[in-house]
């Protein structure tokens, strides 16, 4: 990925401070480099199926508020046709990615990969406790993670949600444990 990112730089066909290209035909956008600034090029991503976010500095997020949504903006999540999301090569905060998350019961996102992410802190999944989300496949490949042990309390929240998923995929990744626990029986990991 990072040589596409390259062979684009020199072509010029994606500016360095960070941008988003949409690819109307394959209904596929990607973002590079993350950044206050390049937020406004996402605007363009929402008539994809799939969207990419590739680096950049999503730490800076972790204070941004995800709220309860109003009515028209919880309408204008469910029409959106974005199926899939990719997130790669960004440090993730657990905070972040609970509240994220919660965001994503209001779309219609089917499936999340993270790749090559490193994910840190402690996120408070307590308001996922009875969230339905869309999501039927999680796939992390080459992820590297905190321990986990100990952790059921914080992962009982997800429960509910993690019942519901068809795919949980952890490939080539540095998770220093995992269990497989009542909310994992539905669906089926492949580690």
């Amino acid at each position: 990925m990072n040589v596409a990112v390259l062979l684009l730089l020199g072509l010029g066909l994606l500016e360095a401070e960070g941008r988003c290209v949409f690819n109307r035909t394959e209904e596929h956008c990607v973002c590079y480099s993350l950044s206050e600034e390049s937020l406004s090029s996402i605007i363009q991503c929402l008539p994809a199926s799939v969207v990419e976010f590739w680096g950049g500095e999503l730490e800076r997020y972790i204070a941004f508020p995800i709220s309860d949504l109003n009515p028209s903006a919880i309408e204008t999540l469910g029409s959106l046709t974005i199926r899939k999301i990719i997130f790669g090569d960004l440090l993730v905060p657990e905070i972040l990615l609970a509240r994220v998350l919660r965001f994503f019961s209001y779309t219609q996102v089917q499936e999340l990969v993270f790749e090559s992410c490193i994910f840190e802190g402690r996120g408070n999944w307590a308001d996922m406790a009875g969230q339905r989300l869309p999501i039927l496949s999680l796939r992390f490949r080459n992820v590297t993670s905190a321990l986990l042990t100990g952790r059921e309390q914080d992962f009982s929240s997800v429960s509910s949600w993690l019942e519901t998923l068809q795919e949980l995929a952890l490939t080539g990744s540095h998770v220093t444990s995992l269990h497989r626990t009542a909310a994992f029986h539905h669906c089926s990991p492949r580690f």
